[in-house]
């Protein structure tokens, strides 16, 4: 066999090929192709796959609300007009362990990978944003607000 044939895929054609299967943004299937050669250079295109699939599984995805409480805010409170079932989507659970997860554990790992951080945190409202910016900028210090 040729050394050729030993060499893993390209990261850029290991991604394209993870984005016929696998609707997450281009920088995330960089990431899981960048990883699956690290770790198996040999075995990287079904690794790259799990990978994109263990991502895709910690983003929202339909729930079935069998909690008894009707607008549950760690499902999304009420369900979200995009999603395609109507269903309620996990916000805030970790499906495979069953306990609460964190918000931030899917997009926060999306915007480090598309802008380049070296980490990333999302708020939903401006007092939070605020409260973040005020933080960082006045670290150690008084601020007026």
């Amino acid at each position: 066999m040729s050394d050729f044939a030993q060499r893993p895929p390209s990261v850029d054609t290991l991604a394209r090929r993870l984005a016929s299967s696998h609707d997450l943004p281009h920088a995330v299937l960089v990431d899981c192709a960048r990883r699956a050669i690290h770790m198996q250079p040999q075995a990287c295109k079904d690794l790259a796959h799990q990978l994109a699939n263990e991502f895709e599984a910690i983003l929202t995805q339909d729930v079935i609300n069998a909690t008894g409480v009707l607008l549950h805010t760690n499902l999304g409170r009420s369900p979200m007009v995009v999603a395609t079932s109507g269903r309620p989507l996990n916000i805030e659970f970790d499906l495979r362990t069953g306990e609460r997860g964190s918000r931030q554990t899917a997009i926060s790992e999306i915007v480090r990978l598309i802008t380049g951080a070296e980490s990333a945190i999302v708020v939903n409202n401006n007092a939070s944003a605020v409260m973040l910016v005020a933080a960082a900028l006045a670290h150690g210090r008084d601020i007026a607000v």
